[in-house]
């Protein structure tokens, strides 16, 4: 029949690689692994193809009979195929007798004669250790579950055979120490031997296989399935059956005799009686390491972040044969494998050395640097750390051998680790000049550098990151030693950067020391290829400058650390001292820009606000035309041709600048009052490859940067490294019309609250223009209008009129010519506009120079004065107020609520102008720069009629709903009028229908330019009528006196309670409020009173009545008892309840002797 074999050689050779694979002509050598594991995949061979292995030529393993003459060799030898433990089956718990009595078990012949055994064919095998395998199927074995399974590198499937002297054999478990018996006509184990029961024949079969006959029953080791599926059970078989009657033997003993004379031959990888640290090829800075420095027997084993400790430490000795063991410096014990448990995942521990096979371990060079540490107890068991893992603490256990880093170890002495590290050293290129001076900035924040904390001097300060200040406690100059070892020596106290106490060990501490040449101040400077460097210590391979715990906080503490390249171990030098090159002069002079964005020219340099403050910000923001987003740019000359440009706000005067000169990036740029020789206001301007221009600051090095590069209004400017992206690259666009066109408010440099004003808001032509304090009306915007290059009309809204230069000298506002005196050319001059008059050549002008409301406007030869010096301030058409809404063609004419009504759906008309509250609107401007219109008398919304977006749709009042039918865009007719589009559709605008007569109906219709569809903004202010009962109230209150400046009247009649303040003759009604008082049977006294002075927080009957001051005996004012519609009614015992807010008002406010006076 065909076999399966494979040689122990050949196993061998998978493990060790001790055999060349080529000598195996029969063997498939492709297939001899199968996934990650070291498993063997066997091989189909003939019996008459026994093959002979080269490495042990003339010594034959698999087929070879056992003999009579107690040959030892091995019956066959099978390489592990799985790299794990195998489970237990389901019949490894259970009575072992209790098996199936009836089909699986053989029928026993009670006149059996055991002398019928002794055949010829029955041979004799030697005392030992054995794997046993079915004939039918090699790659199984028998294990003590008494079923077979694939090799699971376990003691489970192995077997002692012991021969007596009647050459009959017992076959005991080396797992659970019981024998192969039959019991009760089945196969078993027994915890004892049962005589005959439990011995066993071994009788030769024709194929080469063995069959295993019980001495006292005569049947035969048999299997169910045909003994070719995992997980067979062995049954007791009459000798007449088929193939599964057959088996193999692997003799143990052989094949640990076999591995002895490999490692016999095997040249000492490690020199012996050598002191070495095992460190893992997952991480150099991980080195096999006795949990704890623990003595004791059973103490774990673990990989460990270096610390050069002695309990990291292993002195390597070899025994006669050539095994390796390996003991601890400190605890002088030995590296072991668990109870010796020859399977994979067994934990490895340290324990009293005891010369046994879990204490020996073969030392494998694998080629590479590293090596293999392969366990003696087993064919393909590895010293392995567990899942692979690369963290300090991670365990070790032996594994399946697979090659991995898991498995890799490098031996390493203490002066190896030197050698590495001085090797790295003189490799490494020099990234900081040496004697230079620098910042050490963090990778995890920019803005934070190395630092002594508070700038101690003393030995032993802590070192630490904290934000970039520019101090020299801060700064780190750099030197190198003959090998290439950088030392770093802080420049504020002289003393070097130091591991406290040269602690070789992952979390030691940094601090300043004196400098003393030792390792612990020797760093190597690694670039990462990223812009960034690592500061690797000298005391180990794999310890870097590290913050503690990732932390990006001022003040977070500096350690060395298992270099792991992460942000908190990354760092970056800058200069204390950055060389930036002056630039060639450009044709920038006398002339102004705006700074724009390469990648979106809608947005320019701006200076928050506006603000003329000393460190206002400078941001992106929509181009606008304002002096705040205009720059001129001044030349500071080095040599003849070269120098530096100073970059000036038009509206403040103040120079770009980098704050406080700091290095590192994402330092902010702001706004400065310009300082002479300030480097930090300096920039060298580079013209680049596309034109755009780059700002490098000379003071820092640093480019001026849109933050984050976003393009968006709002982003913040700061200043950067150079990394000639986008977000560095400005283009300039001149600006010589220094005027925008718009609404603007004309504010005065004398001072900002004073604007130009119409006097009185008049429309008349000639009407005088002053200076007035800003008051959002229409009399105060003008609109400004390009007629020529850098040449502007300036029309007041108010009237549709312009500003004009008259004859006398005087401004005021006049109809459109084209003379020349209502043409204003604009110049900066400290951050304002000058405007000349074409005209006269003279400037505007307040005279004499009064900051006063009222003071007039002229034109006067110019002095470059604050009279002279004007802002200029977008503003919206219309400012949040209360307006009537005047038609522009009669001016007497109103929009009106029909007959002042308050309800809902009520119609609009235009009407004869009255004052009263259905003529004002409560005006206030949408996030979408439309306008709410609201009534003011009755709250509700200008509207159009169903939402209708036609020609003729109806506008009404309704209740605010938010709706496009209740939004208008105000826009400016450029003309002294405005239109009142609606939101809905705006080529629709409020339209007066039919005649401009008071009561003529209004309507959206399209846009025309007729007179009914202009209209202007007159401000004012609306009261709402008092009711008759509080104008009752109000004149009843002049006649009485109080000892306070409070006066309080009660109505019980009206359930009304005001609150005056003031003196008698001159009382102003401050609080009205609805009242519950006494009920008819228990009524509010009456009478003039002065209060005592007595509160309580509540009421003794009734404690929901709270804040309670006494009027008078056992009458308080206090709060209601439950809710508000308590109000207005007689209800109490006498009593004054008040809402809430009311009643505590008066508990906080009114003390002794305020009158009350309480009527009907």
């Amino acid at each position: 029949m065909k076999r399966t074999v494979l040689s122990f050689a050949v196993a061998m050779a998978l493990v060790f690689g001790y055999c060349p694979m080529a000598a195996y002509a029969d063997v498939d050598v492709d297939g001899l692994y199968e996934g990650d594991t070291a498993a063997a995949e066997l091989v189909d061979r003939k019996p008459s193809e026994e093959p002979v292995d080269p490495c042990f030529e003339g010594q034959v393993f698999e087929g070879a009979p056992l003999s009579n003459q107690n040959n030892s060799g091995a019956v066959n030898s099978s390489q592990e195929t799985e790299g794990v433990d195998a489970a237990p089956s389901d019949s490894e718990g259970a009575n072992r007798s209790d098996f199936d009595n009836d089909s699986n078990n053989a029928q026993i012949d009670s006149g059996f004669d055991a002398d019928s055994l002794a055949l010829s064919n029955r041979v004799s095998i030697a005392s030992g250790t054995y794997l046993i395998s079915p004939a039918a199927d090699p790659d199984l074995f028998l294990g003590f579950g008494l079923e077979v399974s694939a090799l699971a590198s376990s003691q489970a499937q192995v077997w002692s055979i012991e021969e007596d002297q009647a050459g009959f054999v017992t076959i005991q478990s080396q797992y659970s120490d019981e024998y192969l018996s039959v019991q009760d006509g089945s196969i078993a184990l027994t915890s004892s031997l049962a005589e005959d029961w439990s011995k066993w024949a071994i009788l030769q079969l024709p194929e080469g296989d063995y069959e295993i006959c019980n001495v006292e029953t005569g049947v035969a080791l048999g299997l169910d399935a045909g003994g070719s599926a995992p997980r067979a059970k062995a049954q007791a078989c009459q000798r007449d059956a088929a193939e599964i009657q057959g088996w193999s033997f692997t003799n143990l003993n052989e094949a640990y005799n076999q591995m002895d004379l490999h490692v016999a031959g095997e040249a000492s990888v490690i020199p012996s009686d050598s002191i070495i640290y095992l460190a893992s090829a997952l991480s150099q800075a991980l080195v096999l390491d006795v949990a704890n420095g623990s003595a004791a027997d059973g103490a774990n084993v673990q990989i460990y972040a270096s610390n050069m400790t002695p309990a990291q430490q292993w002195r390597v000795t070899y025994d006669e044969i050539g095994y390796a063991t390996f003991i601890n410096v400190k605890t002088g014990k030995a590296l072991d494998v668990d109870n010796g448990k020859a399977v994979a995942g067994a934990n490895v521990q340290q324990h009293s050395p005891n010369g046994t096979r879990a204490q020996k371990w073969v030392v494998k060079d694998n080629g590479d640097g590293t090596m293999s540490i392969l366990s003696a107890l087993m064919p393909g068991l590895a010293l392995d750390v567990a899942n692979g893992s690369a963290s300090s603490g991670a365990n070790v256990q032996i594994y399946s051998d697979n090659g991995t880093a898991a498995q890799k170890w490098v031996a390493i002495d203490e002066q190896g680790f030197y050698e590495q590290l001085d090797e790295l050293a003189s490799s490494s290129p020099r990234l900081i000049e040496a004697g230079s001076s620098v910042l050490l900035s963090s990778a995890l924040s920019q803005a934070l550098v190395l630092d002594v904390a508070n700038g101690s001097a003393a030995d032993g300060a802590n070192v630490q990151i904290y934000a970039s200040n520019m101090t020299p406690a801060q700064q780190w100059r750099v030197t190198y030693d003959e090998i290439g070892y950088a030392t770093f020596i802080n420049v504020k106290t002289g003393k070097a950067l130091d591991v406290d106490n040269g602690k070789a060990v992952a979390g030691a501490n940094v601090q300043q020391h004196s400098p003393n040449g030792t390792r612990a101040q020797k760093w190597v400077v690694k670039d990462n290829g990223d812009g960034t460097m690592s500061i690797l210590s000298a005391l180990m391979p794999g310890l870097a400058l590290d913050v503690a715990n990732g932390s990006a906080s001022s003040g977070a503490n500096v350690q060395i650390y298992s270099d792991n390249g992460t942000a908190a171990q990354k760092w970056v030098a800058i200069p204390t001292v950055p060389e930036v090159a002056p630039c060639e002069k450009l044709d920038l002079d006398g002339r102004y820009f705006e700074v724009t964005p390469k990648s979106n020219a809608s947005l320019a340099f701006d200076v928050e606000s506006g603000s003329l403050n000393n460190g206002a910000n400078v941001r992106l923001w929509q181009r606008n035309g304002t002096l705040a987003q205009l720059y001129s740019f001044e030349f500071v000359p080095s040599n003849n041709t070269h120098g530096y440009y100073r970059i000036v706000n038009a509206r403040t005067g103040k120079a770009l600048d980098v704050a406080g000169g700091n290095l590192v990036p994402t330092t902010n740029v702001q706004q400065w009052e310009i300082v002479q020789n300030e480097d930090n206001q300096l920039f060298s301007i580079r013209v680049n490859d596309d034109d755009s221009l780059s700002f490098i600051n000379k003071a820092t090095g640093l480019v001026i940067d849109v933050q984050n590069g976003s393009v968006s209004s709002g982003t913040n400017i700061w200043a950067y490294f150079d990394n000639g992206s986008n977000a560095q690259r400005f283009v300039l666009k001149e600006r010589t019309d220094l005027l925008f066109e718009g609404l603007v408010n004309i504010c005065s440099a004398l001072n900002h609250s004073k604007v130009l004003d119409v006097d009185n808001g008049s429309v008349s032509n000639g009407a005088n223009v002053q200076l007035y304090g800003a008051n959002g009306t229409i009399a105060q915007k003008w609109e400004l209008r390009r007629v020529g290059d850098n040449a502007y009309s300036i029309q007041s809204v108010v009237s549709g009129l312009y500003l004009t230069n008259d004859s006398n000298g005087n401004v005021c506002q006049r109809p459109q010519t084209e003379d020349g005196s209502q043409y204003w050319i604009p110049s900066i001059s400290g951050g304002y506009y000058i405007l000349e008059n074409q005209l006269s050549g003279k400037v505007l002008d307040v005279a004499s120079g009064s900051a006063t409301d009222g003071a007039n406007i002229q034109v006067y030869e110019s002095n470059q004065s604050q009279a002279q010096q004007f802002h200029l301030v977008m503003t919206e058409p219309l400012s949040n107020a209360t307006y009537h809404i005047l038609n522009t063609s009669n001016r007497s004419l109103a929009i009106d609520v029909s007959n002042g009504s308050y309800a809902s759906g009520a119609n609009v008309q235009i009407f004869t102008k009255n004052d009263s509250g259905a003529q004002k609107w409560d005006i206030t401007q949408n996030s979408d720069g439309s306008y709410t219109l609201i009534n003011s008398q009755s709250k509700n919304a200008l509207d159009v009629s169903n939402g209708k977006a036609v020609h003729g749709a109806n506008v009404q009042q309704y209740s605010p709903n938010g709706s496009a039918a209740q939004k208008w865009q105000i826009l400016y007719n450029s003309d002294g009028t405005y239109r009142l589009a609606s939101k809905l559709n705006e080529d629709l605008a409020l339209t007066v229908t039919g005649s401009l007569s008071s009561g003529s109906n209004v309507a959206i219709e399209e846009y025309t330019g007729a007179p009914s569809q202009k209209f202007t903004f007159e401000q004012t202010a609306y009261v709402p009528p008092v009711p008759a009962n509080v104008q009752a109230m109000i004149n009843r209150a002049n006649g009485y006196s109080s000892n306070t400046q409070y006066l309080i009247l009660v109505n019980r009649g009206e359930h009304l309670v005001g609150v005056f303040q003031g003196s008698q003759n001159n009382w102003n009604l401050i609080y009205s409020w609805s009242c519950v008082v006494g009920k008819p049977s228990t009524p509010t006294i009456t009478g003039t009173y002065r209060t005592t002075g007595f509160k309580r927080p509540h009421l003794t009957t009734d404690s929901r009545a709270i804040y309670c001051t006494q009027i008078n005996g056992g009458y308080f004012f206090h709060s209601i008892l439950v809710s508000e519609s308590e109000l207005g009614n007689s209800l109490s015992h006498g009593c004054v309840r008040l809402p809430y807010d009311a009643a505590y008002w008066i508990y906080t406010n009114i003390g002794a002797g305020t009158t009350v006076s309480i009527y009907n």
